[in-house]
C-alpha cells in the first residue's frame, strides 16, 4: 500500500479494496490485531469501515454480537 493512497492501490477505491477487505475484515474478526505492526492497514481497515457501502453491508451478527474467541493467534514477524 502506496504511503500517500487511501486505498490499496491509489486515492479511489478500486477492485482491489473491494476484493481484500472482506478477508480482512474476517481476520480481524478472527483476532488479528492491525496495531502496532501494521498501522498503514490499520488506517485503510477504519477508513473502508466508513464507507456507507460497507456498513450497510456488515453482517448483522458482527454488529450485535462480540466476536468468538480468538480463532488463531497471528505472531509478527
Amino acid at each position: 500500500m502506496p504511503a500517500d493512497a487511501e486505498y490499496l492501490a491509489s486515492k479511489e477505491l478500486s477492485m482491489a479494496d473491494i476484493r481484500v477487505f472482506p478477508y480482512l475484515a474476517a481476520f480481524v474478526r478472527w483476532g488479528l490485531e492491525l496495531e502496532p505492526d501494521f498501522p498503514h492497514m490499520a488506517r485503510y481497515y477504519q477508513k473502508m469501515l466508513e464507507r456507507p457501502s460497507v456498513k450497510k453491508t456488515w453482517p448483522h451478527d458482527w454488529v450485535v454480537a462480540e466476536a468468538p474467541a480468538k480463532l488463531f493467534t497471528f505472531a509478527s514477524a
